[in-house]
């Protein structure tokens, strides 16, 4: 009797609290941060800029790849004609030059995932400001990020994403 009483008790309070904010006409959006990420003019810029980089480094990992190759070649066409010294003394430079290959393609690609996080994180600081300026000018009692797992389905009608992108895309030409 005292459990079927609580129970009801408990359901008639969880109905209210419904009830009241309800009424309290709360006004919830959604914005998608990797969308912007990529269809912003300064995330387009980032990329470009990445990539850029990228290309930089694979071409002189591709010049670096062409000396070791050619320096294994010149190795082993004179392997037989040279002195025992002098081959461990090829051996060592071309096992020198193979190590600092291998420590600039490692170091490249460590500092491209440092560099496309910097921006990327700076790119989401940004854009969140734009955000907290769009919910509390517009009022919004939530807004909430569409593509980190949490959110299940937001109709069209409460997607702020283009405005937001449109809004951080203004900011930045003014600066």
């Amino acid at each position: 009797m005292v459990r079927k009483l609580v129970a009801i008790s408990l359901g008639l309070l969880t109905a209210g609290i419904f009830c009241s904010l309800a009424q309290a006409q709360m006004k919830f959006g959604v914005v998608d941060l990797q969308k912007a990420l990529n269809l912003s003019t300064a995330g387009k810029k980032a990329r470009e800029s990445i990539s850029k980089r990228a290309e930089e480094a694979k071409r002189v990992i591709k010049a670096k790849d062409s000396e070791l190759r050619t320096l294994r070649a010149e190795l082993e066409k004179q392997s037989l004609l040279l002195t025992e010294e002098a081959r461990l003394e090829k051996a060592k430079a071309f096992e020198s030059k193979r190590r600092d290959y291998e420590r600039f393609f490692k170091d490249s690609r460590e500092e491209l995932a440092l560099e496309e996080r910097r921006l990327t994180n700076k790119i989401l600081r940004e854009l969140e400001k734009v955000v907290q300026k769009l919910g509390q000018e517009e009022g919004f009692t939530f807004i909430f990020e569409r593509s980190q797992g949490g959110l299940i389905y937001a109709a069209n009608s409460v997607d702020l994403t283009n405005r937001m992108i449109e809004l951080y895309d203004a900011k930045q030409q003014k600066q």
